[in-house]
């Protein structure tokens, strides 16, 4: 039923013809519509499957919605399916045959007792309880991962980083000081176009239904000689590596709540980061090789990356903000924690969640 735009209100059916045109069909066909001569629709066939599937005339618009919905869901292969992207969305790309036959049991059967199928609660806790994700980094180092989307990687951010959303006003009817809210103007979810804030992405603006890449899309090169999915490398293009790139040193991890509001800020307001309380972790003296900064960089090997950072990627940072003392200024700390987080979000040993 058309009323507008409306994302709030749930949708509801509309079984007669539109109150403007009487004489036309229905929206809803169950059947027996003179205008249409297709009747009894064949659905999934399968085993178990009610009355094998065929969707009998006479129905109304929730009864028949019902029953094709209870038809999908009971399909033998919605366990793997559903497992297998959830094991993709959350832990790895490639997951092993093993590990997705594991959570497709827990779809089929949450082993209460009542013995509910499709329990998502219980199939998320099996995914990342399963082995396969604690020790996959290791069992198949090659092969074991996933690329992380840009728009998780900047909400890892803001959560590690106690963002908040600072510098809004009150505008007429809107609002933009509510911290719970909006996302700000340039850390905004686009307030026209898909764009966000160079991201690419922005929540529910997905370009189709399908999501922003396929889930069984594989990369050109070595990946497609190996035959490995890695869905989100769709997205991941050249320019979104460069624009991904300059947007976080530009505004996410420069943006600090204690910084003063600027024209840009208002009315929307932005999501700033803390980087006071990470300010004892960068040096306690002056800086340089004397004061160095590994406190702060085995807190964000922990903070950001499960503890898995590798010893050269963690020398190669110390050596760098080592050379950072209190001679580049009075922010010198404050220097440091931006150029390691920057550093650390666009490596690849960040980008690649193991």
């Amino acid at each position: 039923m058309n009323t507008g735009t409306n994302f709030l209100s749930p949708m509801i059916p509309f079984e007669t013809p539109p109150p403007n045109s009487p004489m036309a069909p229905s929206y809803h066909d169950n059947g027996t519509d003179p205008v249409n001569d297709i009747h009894s629709k064949q659905l999934l066939s399968y085993p178990g499957a009610v009355n094998g599937g065929l969707l009998v005339d006479g129905g109304n618009a929730r009864s028949d919605l019902a029953f094709a919905l209870d038809n999908i869901f009971n399909h033998p292969n919605l366990g793997p399916f559903i497992g297998k992207q959830l094991i993709q969305r959350l832990v790895t790309s490639n997951p092993t045959p093993g590990y997705v036959q594991r959570v497709a049991s827990v779809f089929n059967d949450d082993g209460s007792a009542q013995h509910v199928r499709g329990n998502l609660g219980a199939v998320v806790k099996a995914i990342l309880l399963d082995p396969e994700a604690h020790y996959g980094q290791w069992q198949n180092p090659e092969t074991y991962g996933k690329l992380r989307e840009p728009l998780l990687s900047l909400t890892h951010l803001w959560r590690a980083m106690g963002a908040l959303h600072v510098c809004g006003q009150n505008v007429g009817n809107n609002l933009y000081d509510n911290p719970y809210r909006y996302t700000g103007y340039t850390t905004a979810g686009a307030t026209s176009g898909s764009q966000f804030g160079g991201l690419d992405q922005a929540p529910l603006d997905a370009p189709t239904v399908f999501n922003w890449f396929k889930p069984g899309f594989i990369p050109a090169g070595e990946m497609t000689a190996r035959g490995l999915l890695g869905p989100e490398f769709q997205l991941n293009n050249d320019s979104l590596i460069a624009n991904t790139s300059n947007t976080f040193a530009g505004f996410y991890i420069s943006f600090d709540i204690a910084s003063p509001c600027v024209s840009s800020d208002v009315p929307f307001g932005n999501v700033k980061i803390n980087h006071a309380a990470d300010l004892a972790l960068a040096g306690s003296a002056n800086g340089g090789a004397a004061d160095p900064a590994d406190r702060l960089i085995d807190a964000y090997s922990k903070r950001f990356m499960s503890g898995q950072m590798s010893p050269f990627m963690r020398q190669t940072l110390l050596t760098y903000l080592n050379s950072i003392d209190s001679a580049w200024g009075a922010d010198w700390k404050t220097q440091r924690i931006n150029r390691a987080l920057y550093l650390i979000f666009t490596s690849p040993e960040y980008m690649i969640q193991k």
